[in-house]
């Protein structure tokens, strides 16, 4: 469970009795918003693509919508995309655009004062706390007007998860997903080509872990002083070789048996001892960097820049592009490309293509029907094309191949367009409003070696299964976290110690097993199952 509790202790007495005094209201239209929805019998005079049954415009009154949102460094105040919204719904977009070092600070005083922004972005508790308070508008109880969330969430056996994952134990849904942004495949491990191909080498296949131990002792003969596996991933190094040893989960640990039906903390099972024990095997005999745990990244770039030291990493795909530029000059040759992923089955972690984002609807500021149908219209096909690559035939063209071309002379003048330059120019992909993307976009666009990676993954069905994401209550969330915290601590202590000496084995890890009980290892895993009974129940 990647959400983590935060702290509200400062705004928690003043904003609920705020709330409870105000009478806040989650059915219907209250005292403070006097807008209708005029939808229903609107006719949609113009083509703008497949709109998922929501009919435009929005409103024909003069509507004015606030969002808070929060991106660096762009101006989003009556942009091309501002104006677009209000040629397509009717509802004129106010962005209240605040520096993100002050944007939580934001939140909570907007909460406290009832000064609240039509839409904002806020974490899992507080719109779960104070929209129970009558603080934001619960989803559920206008599904008729929002017909993109009903069908791409609510009816669609794929993705309704999200609702038992994130709604209240009332069964209240208040916070909007985001959709389609994640790569399917954006880090895996790669190996220096050239030097592969100089000698031979063939690559390791998925799950081949022998395989890949004796490609590397194959490039230490050839280059004594090397250190063919480099990493700079830190302590995630070992979330990120977990899904090849059957261990999945998330950042903090927690993991799901698929066959058992059990959770489990992944750190303490006897697939992450074998994981260390093959990983105490290369360090050993020289395989694997000494400091793969504590390499910057500029370490670590001199290390894969070189000619000769270390030659497979795992790290983020477009290294791939970057690192030949970077060497052009001293090494013409260089070519890193994508390897498959060790361990014995062979899998890779998924990025989910749903997660929670936390937009959500003040309940208690005026045209809230109008804001909600607005993200609505954000989160339909035509809306992600819109707010992700643009207006097609006024800003873009597709090309034969599907890629948006940009029509702007500023934009053509460019080497390649980033996608703060369409931020700039026409208000685009501000960070906290894109609640789906359209996969044509030019985010989405692999280079060849991207693709090369991605099609290894996906073409060859290498992905591990996901996690279930599981609702706890406040109190039980923050124990959990107060334990994973101490667990994670110790489990990368003692992860390191056991790689780095020879001499660790059955009897560390039995002590390091009575060492994880004492901080609540039994607790934690109850805790999680417990929850998946009510999740599974659901």
């Amino acid at each position: 469970m990647k959400i983590r509790l935060i702290s509200l202790v400062l705004v928690v007495f003043v904003v609920l009795s705020v709330f409870v005094s105000c009478g806040g209201n989650k059915s219907g239209n209250n005292g403070t918003d006097k807008t209708t929805n005029e939808t229903s019998d609107t006719t949609q005079t113009a083509d703008y693509g497949d709109t998922g049954g929501l009919k435009l415009p929005i409103t024909t009154k003069d509507v004015k919508v606030t969002w808070m949102t929060s991106h660096p460094n762009v101006d989003f105040a009556d942009s091309p995309l501002v104006k677009e919204l209000k040629k397509r719904t009717g509802v004129y977009l106010e962005i209240q655009n605040v520096p993100s070092d002050v944007y939580q600070e934001k939140v909570n005083t907007s909460l406290a004062s009832k000064q609240m922004p039509n839409i904002m972005n806020v974490n899992l508790a507080i719109a779960n706390t104070y929209g129970e308070q009558g603080a934001f508008v619960a989803l559920n109880e206008y599904y008729d007007l929002i017909p993109n969330f009903k069908s791409v969430i609510v009816d669609n056996p794929e993705n309704n998860w999200y609702l038992k994952s994130y709604s209240t134990e009332a069964g209240n849904i208040y916070g909007w997903p985001i959709m389609d942004l994640q790569r399917k495949v954006n880090h895996l491990y790669m190996y220096r080509k050239d030097i592969f191909d100089k000698h031979g080498l063939k690559v390791w296949e998925a799950g081949d872990t022998e395989g890949f131990y004796q490609t590397l002792k194959k490039l230490k003969e050839l280059y004594p002083n090397s250190v063919p596996l480099s990493s700079k991933m830190g302590n995630n190094f070992w979330w990120y070789q977990q899904a090849g040893w059957g261990i999945y989960g998330g950042v903090q640990g927690m993991s799901y048996d698929e066959e058992t039906k059990t959770w489990e903390y992944s750190r303490t099972t006897p697939e992450f001892k074998e994981m260390l024990d093959f990983f105490q095997k290369l360090y050993q005999e020289g395989l694997l960097d000494p400091e793969f745990l504590t390499n910057t990244q500029n370490d670590w770039i001199a290390k894969m820049a070189a000619p000769e030291t270390s030659f497979v990493t795992f790290d983020w795909i477009s290294r791939m592009d970057l690192f030949p530029m970077q060497v052009k000059a001293e090494n013409p040759t260089y070519e890193l490309s994508p390897a498959p992923p060790i361990g014995p089955t062979g899998q890779h972690f998924q990025l989910p293509n749903l997660a929670y984002y936390g937009v959500v609807i003040s309940n208690i500021t005026e045209n809230k029907l109008e804001a909600l149908q607005l993200v609505d219209y954000l989160f339909s096909p035509s809306g992600a094309t819109l707010n992700t690559i643009g207006v097609e035939g006024e800003w873009f063209n597709f090309d034969e191949n599907g890629v948006p071309v940009y029509t702007d002379p500023e934009l053509k003048a460019l080497e390649k367009i980033e996608i703060n330059n369409l931020a700039e120019k026409y208000g685009l992909w501000n960070q906290s409003m894109y609640v789906r993307c359209d996969r044509r976009s030019l985010y989405h666009r692999l280079t060849p070696k991207e693709q090369e990676a991605n099609d290894l993954i996906v073409n060859n069905d290498l992905f591990a299964p996901m996690d279930p994401i599981l609702r706890f209550s406040d109190a039980v969330l923050e124990r959990n976290n107060e334990i994973l915290t101490n667990l994670d601590t110790k489990a990368y202590e003692f992860a390191a110690k056991y790689v780095m000496n020879a001499n660790y084995g059955d009897a560390e890890w039995n002590k390091w097993i009575a060492e994880a009980k004492s901080l609540g290892l039994d607790e934690i895993e109850k805790n999680y199952n417990d929850a998946q009974k009510v999740y599974d129940a659901q």
